[in-house]
Formats: C-alpha cells, sequence, structure tokens
C-alpha cells in the first residue's frame, strides 16, 4: 500500500506572514503622512501583490504535494531534505518571488519596474525565470532539476568572474580583501554545485 503523503504546513505558514507582511503595508501606508501624492494611494498596489502572492503561494504547495506524492508511489525521496537543497529551495522561491513581483509591478504600472533600459529588465527577468524553473523542478522532485539547481551557482560563478576579468583587464586599481572575498565565493559556488550534482542523497530525493 503507498503511504499517504503527509500534509506540510508550509503553505499555511506562508499565507500567514504573508498576509501579515501585506496587511502592516497597508496601514503603513494609511497612517505614515506622506508629501504629494499621499502614501494612502499605492494602497491598491499592495493589495494587489499581495493577492497575487497568496495565489503564488498556493500554486507553490500545491505543485509541492504533487511532486510529494509523486515521490512515494516511486518509493524515492523519503525522509528529510539535506540542508543545502533546503537552503537552494528557499533561495530560488525567493528569487522567483523577486520575479513576479517585477513582473506584476510592471503591468499594474504600465512601465518596466524597476529596471531601465527594457535590455537590464528582461535580463533580470530571465535571471528570475531561471530561478523559478528551478524552484518549480525542486518541488516537483524532478532530475532535472537537479542539473538547474547545478548551473545555478556556476552561472553566479561565472559572473564574478567575468567582473573579476573586467576589472583586471581596465587596469582599475585592486583591493586584496575584496579580491579574495571575489576568488573566495567563485570557489564555494563552483563546490556548491558540484556538491548538488555529486551528492547521492540528493539524487535520491530528486528522482521522480
Amino acid at each position: 500500500m503507498t503511504a499517504k503523503p503527509r500534509v506540510s504546513r508550509a503553505p499555511l505558514i506562508a499565507h500567514s506572514v504573508w498576509g501579515v507582511i501585506g496587511f502592516s503595508i497597508c496601514v503603513l501606508l494609511a497612517v505614515v503622512p506622506g508629501g504629494h501624492p499621499p502614501l494612502i494611494i499605492f494602497v491598491p498596489l499592495v493589495a494587489a501583490v499581495w493577492f497575487v502572492g497568496h495565489v503564488a503561494i498556493w500554486g507553490a504547495g500545491r505543485i509541492a504535494a504533487r511532486g510529494r506524492r509523486a515521490a512515494l508511489e516511486g518509493d524515492a525521496g523519503a525522509g528529510a531534505w539535506p540542508l543545502a537543497l533546503v537552503a537552494v529551495l528557499v533561495l530560488t522561491g525567493i528569487a522567483a518571488a523577486i520575479g513576479l513581483l517585477q513582473l506584476v509591478v510592471s503591468a499594474l504600472m504600465r512601465e518596466l519596474y524597476p529596471f531601465d533600459p527594457a535590455q537590464l529588465w528582461a535580463f533580470t527577468m530571465a535571471i528570475w525565470i531561471a530561478h523559478g524553473i528551478c524552484f518549480v523542478g525542486l518541488l516537483l522532485r524532478r532530475r532535472w532539476s537537479r542539473y538547474v539547481c547545478a548551473a545555478l551557482p556556476l552561472g553566479w560563478a561565472a559572473l564574478l568572474v567575468v567582473q573579476i576579468v573586467d576589472h583586471l583587464a581596465h587596469g582599475r586599481p585592486v583591493e586584496p580583501v575584496e579580491m579574495s572575498i571575489a576568488v573566495a565565493m567563485v570557489l564555494l559556488l563552483s563546490a556548491f554545485a558540484w556538491y548538488l550534482i555529486a551528492s547521492a542523497r540528493i539524487k535520491q530525493i530528486l528522482s521522480v
């Protein structure tokens, strides 16, 4: 007999936290004195973002439940997730939320927000979408999500390398501490990507 998937309390907690945040911001906008225009005119915008956030949390909960069912049916992914994988899930979820916020606010304001020109807006949106794809893949526990998980830190490491090379190529002053931190981050991101690919435990969890 297939075990019944455990009901996660994470969506309920997320709904509660998001509700408190949205309500608090609306109250602040209503009571804090502002200039011209008054801050209270932004309440409808906050309410719209608040509503979309609840829909996104509901959708993520449904996707996660589907992933748990598939894992149990395939006898995979039992037990607790490694801390590293939980961290990736949280970080990609935050990145996906930022992308959703950027998209919703841009649509409501009818202008590219918060980045301009359009190329920068599209570039950042592509980054958020990549993280969102990884987030959904993790919730569904798909095999391919492990490779996307590893590709993301490698991509950030590559971006740092490009910035380091550009800095050196233009003969700009080199701060030893800052350069050491940048190089250490490249190494840590690369090692983290290797761990996500090589970990047997992560392979077992992401096996649907």
